[in-house]
């Protein structure tokens, strides 16, 4: 998590849900502190944008949290991963308010999620709750803010949706954040959107602020195509900040005329992908630098993008003269700044350097497909693709249980998984529901989880890369980290476990103590189980069951005193 220390005063405006205004009298603040954000609303993330605001808490954990306005719980979330502990809270206007990486809940809260937690048997637990089950009033303390979940530092996560899912800008509830200082916009890419479009890479623009605006060396740029469209690099910084952040507002004008427009102030959580269509992933991976398009791609559907932009954001230039291109952008407190440069249709020039796609194979946008080639089989949906992606599929070497195939790039990610199967070999058929389809390209080993179909082994991907099978009879391993044989616990709070998998990874895991099922939190497969039942002070049996996700289980079995 990146760090950014904007002051917030939050005020909250507007009218009803229905007509898309926002409550001006109906909220407070989540924490009764000076809010700066950690991260903001609409952020790229690698693999998301971001659904929320990331409130600092000055690296600590316990802190306050409060519902911002009447309502009840409506969601308990408890995980090792994501959100963490989340509260959802549906107000009396219609809104859902979340709070995530919570250290705690309120006792009632607690209560009632340890409840259902010994009532399921399982740490791991995703609860809907009626409206008269938990109440809340506004201002009214519901949690402490923590580091739980997938978080990288005490914070605390906060959003707010509507009845849709559709989550929403909160700066649209008139967080005001103390910012007059305008974005700044290191380099514009322009794409070659004509017939030869897939032949061709973009050209990259340094920019450097000229007086008022930001331009490139060049103040015009000669191109050999018909058609364009264009990429910003842009950053904004806000008051006693250091940290990067997102835009709100991207305009892109040609003589004058908008061609392209982009807000964020709300989007779907199906559509949270789209970060890898937005964010050129080709220009990410070959330079490290991070151009967000200005234009749509075919397969592509974004909210903050879908309004005020003529033919995706392609602009066919049908003369030779002279045509001014302005890219202005904006943070939500409407500082601005703009890039400006002159382009002019000239086939003379090479700008636009060819490639040649030699033995690659064409996949379509929005189309499906189940391609065999060798022994390999590619599954796509017709979701998953932004546009036409070529891809070499190459089968560079062996392994024992299948061949090792490069297909595609990892560059190559979707919108939804698609399916990779490969022929599997020198494998019992009582095994085959052991093997998993790895893909190893990072340099990791990512696993993609299989099924035996027709002689292949399928797994799942969201992205290509380098392919094969692996076999995993393998139990997860156990390691007691306070408990040993015999041991007497009376002076420790809690049993602490350690567990981990070699390859397919975890899938669950139980801790019984005298044949009884009790709760043991997961935080980084560190295992914790607070006494919380009543023991008699003699010798206790303790059993930790953990299976993998290819049902390999290993237990262990441990006698102490309490």
């Amino acid at each position: 998590m990146k760090y950014s220390c904007c002051l917030l005063l939050l005020i909250l405006f507007g009218t009803s849900i229905s007509a898309q205004n926002y409550p001006t009298k109906d909220f407070v603040p989540p924490m009764h502190i000076p809010l700066y954000l950690a991260g903001v609303f609409g952020e790229c993330r690698p693999t998301h944008f971001h659904a929320g605001m990331d409130i600092k808490t000055n690296q600590v954990e316990g802190l306050p949290v409060y519902s911002i306005g009447d309502g009840y719980v409506s969601r308990i979330k408890v995980s090792a991963f994501g959100y963490g502990n989340a509260l959802y809270i549906t107000h009396t206007n219609g809104y859902t308010s979340v709070y995530g990486h919570l250290q705690s809940f309120r006792a009632d809260i607690a209560a009632y999620v340890k409840q259902k937690q010994y009532e399921k048997e399982t740490y791991e637990i995703d609860l809907e709750l009626a409206p008269n089950i938990i109440i809340c009033k506004k201002d009214e303390q519901v949690a402490k803010s923590g580091n739980t979940g997938g978080s990288s530092g005490p914070h605390l996560h906060f959003e707010i949706r509507d009845k849709e899912e559709n989550a929403l800008n909160p700066q649209l509830f008139g967080i005001k954040i103390i910012d007059n200082i305008a974005p700044s916009i290191s380099g514009v890419a322009i794409y070659n959107e004509d017939m030869d479009r897939f032949a061709t890479v973009p050209i990259i623009l340094n920019t450097k602020l000229k007086g008022t605006y930001f331009a490139p060396i060049k103040d015009t740029i000669l191109l050999n195509s018909d058609a364009i469209a264009f990429g910003v690099e842009a950053i904004d910084r806000m008051n006693n900040s250091a940290g990067n952040n997102g835009l709100y507002e991207i305009q892109v004008k040609i003589d004058g005329q908008e061609l392209y427009h982009f807000t964020m102030n709300k989007f779907h959580f199906d559509e949270t992908r789209n970060v890898l269509a937005y964010i050129d992933q080709k220009i990410k991976s070959v330079f490290s630098r991070y151009f967000q398009r200005c234009h749509v791609l075919p397969n592509q559907y974004f909210t903050p993008q879908k309004n005020n932009s003529i033919n995706r954001g392609i602009y066919t230039i049908k003369d030779e003269a002279y045509h001014l291109v302005s890219i202005v952008v904006k943070d939500f407190q409407q500082n601005s700044s703009e890039a400006k440069f002159y382009v002019r249709k000239d086939y003379t020039t090479t700008v636009f350097k060819k490639l040649k796609y030699t033995n690659q194979t064409a996949f379509y946008a929005a189309k499906k497909y189940d391609y065999k080639t060798g022994e390999a089989r590619i599954i796509i949906p017709e979701s998953a693709l932004f546009d036409t992606t070529y891809v070499s599929i190459q089968n560079n070497s062996t392994s024992f249980c299948s061949e090792i195939y490069t297909i595609g790039k990892p560059m190559d990610a979707f919108m939804v998984p698609i399916e990779i199967g490969l022929k599997v070999k020198n494998v019992a058929p009582a095994y085959y529901n052991k093997c998993i389809l790895v893909e190893k390209s990072s340099g990791k080993t990512i696993v993609c989880g299989g099924r035996y179909e027709e002689g292949y082994i399928i797994g799942k991907t969201k992205n290509f890369g380098v392919f094969s099978i692996a076999i995993d009879t393998t139990a997860p391993r156990i390691i007691p980290l306070n408990i040993s044989a015999n041991k007497v616990m009376n002076a420790e709070t809690s049993i602490r476990i350690s567990m981990s998998d070699n390859l397919s990874g975890i899938k669950d895991y139980d801790g019984y103590i005298d044949g009884k099922w009790v709760l043991f939190e997961n935080s980084g497969n560190v295992l914790k189980y607070k006494f919380d039942l009543p023991l008699s002070h003699s010798e206790h049996k303790l059993e930790i069951h953990v299976i993998d996700e290819r049902m390999n289980e290993n237990i262990y079995e441990v006698r102490f005193i309490y």
